[in-house]
């Protein structure tokens, strides 16, 4: 299960890809081991989060890992499935920026019109914020075709993106999981 998020930047660029450098934070070394201080409320199958970098907090299931990377992005994947399904969340601080999440949302689908891609979108919301959910597959040439589920937020200022990314061929199997992880999120 890939979960991406997505920032758009206030110079009209949109930041996509997972990359970066440096030492990365993982579930293994924070929220299952310290479950006191890095937990809230939480189900016996969810493992409770609060953000280092990115202000936000979210439950994730169980048997799952979690890493919060220094350049401000999370990635949440079922262990061993991390090449199938990824879920992604990025944020941006935007107040310097006089951008609109509508404006967000327009670079993002004139982006997938450039590349050919047909979309879904629709409204949604994450912790009470109004959102924009696209829905798309990227076609693959010598790998499976990838489903993808993005959606747009901002508070604050700050911009955020979740992208939950997974091979077609699994993508019902992990959608309810995705779904609950992005239902979770609350913002500080």
């Amino acid at each position: 299960l890939i979960l991406v998020f997505t920032v758009f930047k206030g110079d009209g660029g949109v930041e996509t890809e997972v990359s970066g450098s440096g030492s990365t934070v993982t579930s293994e070394d924070t929220a299952e081991d310290n479950a006191e201080d890095t937990s809230k409320d939480t189900t016996q199958d969810l493992v409770g989060y609060e953000g280092m970098l990115v202000p936000l907090s979210l439950d994730y299931p169980r048997g799952w890992k979690l890493d919060e990377d220094p350049d401000g992005y999370i990635e949440i994947w079922p262990k061993d499935k991390k090449e199938e399904v990824l879920l992604f969340i990025y944020h941006e601080d935007l107040t310097e920026y006089e951008y609109s999440l509508e404006e967000w949302v327009n670079q993002a689908t004139a982006d997938l019109d450039e590349m050919g891609r047909g979309f879904k979108m629709s409204s949604t919301e994450i912790d009470g914020c109004p959102a924009s959910r696209l829905t798309y597959v990227e076609d693959q040439t010598d790998t499976p075709d990838y489903r993808v589920m993005q959606i747009f937020t901002m508070k604050d200022g700050i911009a955020y993106t979740v992208k939950f990314i997974c091979e077609e061929s699994v993508y019902e199997r992990y959608q309810k999981d995705a779904t609950e992880v992005i239902a979770s999120i609350e913002f500080f």
